[in-house]
């Protein structure tokens, strides 16, 4: 993925050996192409912490003395640049004993690393329980609204916030959500009607696995991400897992991952028909 040039895929992939994968050989090697990816993005700000985050956590590996060389090679006046100013997120202790703590864990570095719209997908995916049963979901309802408004989403975030204000009212991060919501007002992004908006009804039971995906893929779709590669992705999931073993949930889950993976594919095939569009590449 690094060679290919898709830094971003590359900073997931070396984000799951260091998080997913806990504890790896391979760990100090990828803590320094985290540095690398950041650096070919232009982010020299990032490139420059993560290589100090390798001069600390790996001492006296190969990975620490390539870190060390990259660092006094930054020129200059490069160290802060192209750093995304993203709010920061309530802080969180790194822990790898579940795997819900571990999904939280990667979710919380990919936001750190610069990437809101995947650290949504993991929010949306331990709410959903792929990571298993946990107490975090009200954690990561929170967070997924943040992660919203990083990639530019004031509306989905909104709906993060009130669904977090639905489903767990008595949480402090129900408290937190009403606080982020009554910002986004006074910020111009949501309109005081627009807290009267419908929800989205609660999902039902995430098994089988095909209903797990289908959620997720409803999550991005609610939240109006219908253009994004990632509910394009989903929606496949769903269709393929449902296929893989056939009964009664084909009735259900297929029709509805059909018709919104439909909607899906034309306004992404409307986008690209748009002259400013950039193609993506599928």
């Amino acid at each position: 993925l690094f060679l290919a040039g898709d830094y971003e895929f590359a900073i997931r992939s070396y984000l799951k050996v260091l998080v997913l994968c806990y504890p790896s050989r391979h760990m100090p090697a990828a803590s320094y192409g985290l540095g690398l990816c950041q650096w070919m993005r232009g982010d020299f700000g990032r490139a420059q912490r993560q290589w100090q985050q390798t001069l600390h956590d790996f001492p006296g590996t190969e990975a620490a003395h390539d870190a060390a060389v990259a660092l006094a090679a930054l020129p200059d006046g490069q160290t802060g640049q192209k750093t995304a100013a993203l709010a920061p997120l309530p802080a969180w202790q790194p822990a790898y004993d579940t795997w819900p703590e571990r999904g939280m864990t990667y979710g919380v570095a990919l936001y750190e690393q610069g990437l809101p719209r995947f650290a949504f997908k993991e929010m949306v995916k331990l709410i959903q329980g792929e990571y298993g049963p946990t107490s975090l979901k009200p954690r990561a309802r929170y967070q997924a609204g943040l992660a919203a408004l990083g990639f530019g989403r004031p509306g989905a975030a909104a709906l993060e916030w009130r669904l977090c204000l639905r489903d767990y009212p008595n949480s402090p991060w129900a408290r937190r959500s009403e606080a982020a919501l009554k910002a986004l007002i006074t910020a111009g992004q949501l309109t005081k009607g627009g807290l009267a908006n419908p929800l989205p009804a609660p999902p039902r039971k995430s098994k089988p696995n095909c209903r797990q995906r289908l959620n997720i893929a409803n999550e991005f779709f609610d939240a109006g991400l219908i253009d994004d590669e990632e509910t394009v992705l989903e929606y496949l999931k769903a269709l393929t897992v449902t296929r893989a073993s056939p009964g009664g949930y084909d009735q259900t889950v297929v029709p509805q991952a059909e018709a919104r993976l439909a909607q899906c594919l034309r306004r992404r095939t409307s986008a690209a028909a748009r002259p400013d569009h950039r193609r993506p590449v599928e």
